[in-house]
């Protein structure tokens, strides 16, 4: 995948921190992207993710915190209650 980034300077930005709590604009960007690799694979979207988690207490990057709860079992709650709410 090939992509292009821009960096503009203005101090009146419409989202949240590039660098703090949440990183909205990168979470978008890589969720697109996971779940189009996922689909050229064949591949549930779900199961991709699980694949590629990282697994509680591993570093995200060296130095870094580890992470400290289970992405798995988030992941998977979620898709259990998204499929209840559908069938209502």
């Amino acid at each position: 995948m090939k992509t292009d980034a821009y960096t503009v300077y203005t101090n009146t930005v419409p989202a949240g921190a590039y660098r703090g709590f949440g990183t909205l604009q990168v979470t978008w960007a890589y969720e697109i992207a996971n779940g189009y690799h996922a689909e050229k694979l064949g591949r549930d979207p779900l199961e991709f993710r699980l694949k590629n988690l990282l697994k509680k207490g591993e570093l995200y990057t060296p130095g870094d915190t580890p992470v400290d709860c289970d992405l798995k079992a988030g992941l998977v709650a979620s898709r259990r209650r998204n499929r209840l709410e559908c069938k209502e």
